[in-house]
């Protein structure tokens, strides 16, 4: 498991590598919670996951909430095989693109951020 941070002027991408699992939930959630307090946009890309289970799925669910509280953008993007396969085995799929990864709000601040 490997998390890659990049934050400029307010907005943070992180790319995780690797498992999303019980065994690396606990230590992520520390990285990215800790990385999501100092931004207003938030992009996690999951292209490159190739393990996720159900405590993988609890982070991105806690990570959202914490982005709600904080009044924080977020985003979730480039689903990996691996993650798309979890969403349609656990019929969330419908959510997830919903919830996590068509708020044009976060893509404006993404932008906005940048400029």
């Amino acid at each position: 498991m490997d998390i890659e941070v990049h934050a400029s002027k307010g907005k943070c991408k992180a790319k995780i590598e690797g498992d999303m699992t019980i065994y690396t939930a606990c230590e992520m959630k520390d990285k990215l919670i800790q990385e999501l307090a100092k931004c207003q946009a938030v992009e996690l890309d999951l292209s490159q996951v190739v393990e996720l289970d159900t405590a993988g799925f609890q982070l991105l669910m806690l990570l959202k909430r914490e982005a709600e509280r904080n009044k924080t953008s977020f985003l979730v993007k480039n689903h990996s095989p691996t993650v798309q396969d979890f969403f349609k085995l656990y019929h969330v799929t419908e959510q997830i693109e919903r919830e996590l990864t068509s708020h044009d709000n976060v893509k404006a601040a993404m932008g906005e951020l940048s400029s």
